[in-house]
């Protein structure tokens, strides 16, 4: 690892999970460096930056960041990542962000990114977005492979779909696939290029996911044009902030859970003994939906409405023995998921079943 200092390079934009260095910026004609600073800290609901950190999250985000990026550069995908700089840091290529809405980027091939976020999905759960877009009449079932609107929660898909929405607005608006390839100026070929990369980063999920027992039930990336207009991905692959899945051990294909009961555990709504857990910041989302669920519409509500994020209503204080169960669960992840015991901390399982518990003693059932 080389141990850049970190601190020498100024933030240049604070995110709600990671800080922005800049080494060298981007020219019109070449690509500059970029330090990507794992933060310890969480963002639900397109609100920002939640009032609380995580221990030891960004380092666990960038430990298997780094894992994924060197697995799919060897499946032949480019990516932005260089190196890892820090525990909790990389350096990456640094491209142009540019607004859609702003700036014609029909002749702008090079050096910026694709302002479009995809994101397949293969099991929707009760709390996806996708299965809000359902009951609101904005996704049709048939556009997932599904012969009738589904009448119970989770859905296995029969193949993968892929999601797009945008990226750059003030907040995500899932669009028809021939909008958003206006939006980006891309062409079919290069539209094409991106599904195959995300089906093939896909393939290696679900892969890696069987060999630890954890179903990742949908992800998101992002790509760029690199400095001579091929495409690259962009965003950080595969880590627990980037997908919604569940520890449910071992399995051979999702069709193993087909055609049983496969229960989601939800706070303050679903509690069984047998229900498998949403070990991502899903638990933080869940969180907030059993003490204050009027929170999330309130906030959906104004963000629609043009408020701005630093105006949005803030939620309750989180809970703090949530919070060291999802610190937790994030480095039992990530040790899992890369087979590197990293971070001192119980195996997955155990960090699961412990949140369990905790969310049965806590949460009344509604």
């Amino acid at each position: 690892m080389n141990r850049l200092n970190v601190k020498d390079y100024p933030i240049a934009e604070i995110g709600s999970t990671k800080n922005i260095r800049p080494v060298t910026k981007p020219t019109d004609t070449k690509m500059g460096e970029v330090i990507l600073e794992f933060s310890d800290d969480t963002s639900v609901k397109d609100f920002g930056k939640l009032g609380f950190e995580t221990e030891n999250k960004g380092a666990s985000m960038c430990h298997t960041a780094v894992y994924n990026f060197k697995r799919l550069e060897e499946m032949g995908i480019p990516t932005i990542f260089k190196e890892q700089v820090a525990d909790n840091a990389i350096l990456a290529h640094y491209v142009r962000v540019m607004d859609p809405d702003k700036i014609d980027l029909s002749n702008i091939r090079t050096n910026r990114l694709f302002p479009v976020e995809v994101m397949t999905r293969d099991v929707i759960t009760a709390t996806s977005s996708a299965a809000t877009r359902l009951r609101e009449g904005t996704l049709h079932y048939a556009a997932l492979g599904l012969s009738e609107m589904p009448t119970e929660y989770p859905v296995f898909l029969p193949m993968t779909f892929v999601d797009g929405s945008t990226k750059l607005r003030g907040s995500d608006e899932y669009l028809p696939w021939d909008q958003l390839k206006e939006l980006a100026c891309a062409t079919t070929a290069e539209m094409n290029q991106i599904q195959k990369y995300i089906l093939l980063t896909t393939q290696f999920g679900q892969k890696r996911g069987q060999e630890i027992g954890f179903i990742v039930f949908d992800h998101k990336d992002e790509y760029a044009y690199d400095d001579k207009g091929g495409l690259m991905l962009a965003d950080v692959p595969l880590a627990l902030d980037e997908i919604t899945g569940a520890l449910v051990g071992p399995y051979s294909d999702l069709d193993d859970f087909r055609n049983g009961t496969f229960k989601v555990f939800q706070a303050g709504k679903v509690h069984d003994d047998d229900a498998y857990v949403n070990g991502s910041k899903q638990l933080f989302r869940d969180h907030y939906d059993a003490i204050i669920p009027e929170w999330g519409i309130v906030v959906k509500k104004a963000l629609d409405s043009g408020v701005p994020k630093d105006k949005l209503p803030r939620p309750p204080e989180m809970n703090e023995e949530l919070i060291h169960l999802g610190s937790q669960i994030y480095q039992a992840h990530s040790n899992a998921w890369t087979g590197e015991k990293k971070f001192d901390v119980l195996p997955l399982e155990e960090c699961v079943a412990a949140y369990k518990t905790f969310a049965q003693n806590t949460y009344e059932l509604r």
